[in-house]
């Protein structure tokens, strides 16, 4: 499933990443612990939000079986429905967390730090510092999440969302 989502330079962008981390960000992320761990409907599942230069896109990739495809579509817009509302700020502390925990690891690896930096650049016009990217993080409060989540994530984001399946013919 593919969702419209801000570019990288919009002011929600970093409110939506951690929208998109509480949403879809591995283990601990909602359509991981509901569709997978709580109801067993797919082996795998996430999200991931990629904010480009000119187009921000969140995807959602699930991996079922063929009889259990409808049902597990079903689950999954069962929890898009319900969750910008539901945002707690226990989950926005987490993904910050995660998120800082991440850009901490990638200064260990030269090639990846590099590769962030001249992603920056692309994409917002500068390389930011490791202390200005995580302070924009650290910055962003759960109401500022949640606001985020309900102008973009609401009814008519899913509405228009983009869906494709790839299985056996049936």
């Amino acid at each position: 499933m593919g969702f419209t989502a801000p570019v990288a330079s919009h002011d929600d962008a970093v409110p939506f990443q951690i929208a998109a981390g509480i949403l879809g960000g591995g283990a601990s992320g909602r359509l991981f612990t509901e569709v997978r761990e709580r109801r067993g409907l797919a082996y795998s599942i996430g999200g991931r939000y990629e904010g480009g230069r000119s187009i921000g896109a969140f995807t959602i990739s699930a991996g079922t079986t063929p009889e259990r495809m409808d049902t597990t579509r079903e689950e999954i817009d069962r929890v898009l429905e319900g969750f910008p509302e539901s945002i707690t700020d226990e989950e926005v502390t987490r993904v910050r967390t995660q998120i800082r925990s991440g850009a901490l690891m990638q200064l260990e690896h030269g090639p990846a730090r590099a590769r962030r930096l001249a992603v920056d650049r692309f994409r917002l016009g500068e390389a930011r510092s490791i202390d200005a990217m995580l302070g924009a993080f650290d910055a962003t409060m759960p109401e500022e999440v949640r606001a985020v989540a309900m102008r973009w994530m609401g009814p008519a984001w899913r509405a228009n969302a983009t869906q494709s399946i790839v299985g056996p013919a049936s």
